[in-house]
């Protein structure tokens, strides 16, 4: 799988990337959680980002916050829009006018390939409405993961 990047459009996913089995990479998520200490987006960001991705079993959830910005509403259409499979160019270019850097929105669509790769397809997200704040019971998509 092939994904996009800053510069040429195509980048390598993280089990390429790292050489590492899916197993270890998802146990590595659910302890570190999705963003790392370098991490270009900020806490709220990060956690519309993770609030538009399924609930991925043993990764504690983050406080999204009550008050959407139009530069959080703006991120939580480009990722919605990513985990969905659409086109994401127009949410991305209001992102990024919205005051979003490239780099925090490359992070972003990092983050959903990410977790597209070791946790499996994405359909079921939050974004499509059919997951709810429960925990979903095991299901093939992460079972390779487990």
């Amino acid at each position: 799988m092939n994904t996009q990047n800053l510069n040429s459009e195509t980048r390598g996913t993280i089990l390429g990337a790292t050489g590492l089995p899916r197993r270890v990479l998802a146990d590595l998520f659910r302890r570190r959680g999705l963003f790392g200490r370098d991490s270009q987006l900020g806490a709220a960001e990060q956690a519309v980002v993770q609030g538009r991705l399924p609930t991925i079993d043993g990764l504690a959830p983050l406080p999204v916050p009550a008050l959407q910005t139009p530069r959080l509403k703006a991120l939580s259409a480009y990722v919605e829009a990513l985990v969905a499979g659409r086109d994401a160019r127009a949410e991305r270019d209001r992102a990024q006018g919205e005051g979003l850097s490239r780099l925090a929105i490359l992070e972003a669509a990092v983050t959903v390939d990410n977790v597209r790769a070791v946790f499996g397809p994405l359909a079921g997200s939050r974004a499509a409405g059919t997951v709810t704040g429960t925990r979903p019971q095991p299901t093939p998509q992460y079972a390779r993961a487990a």
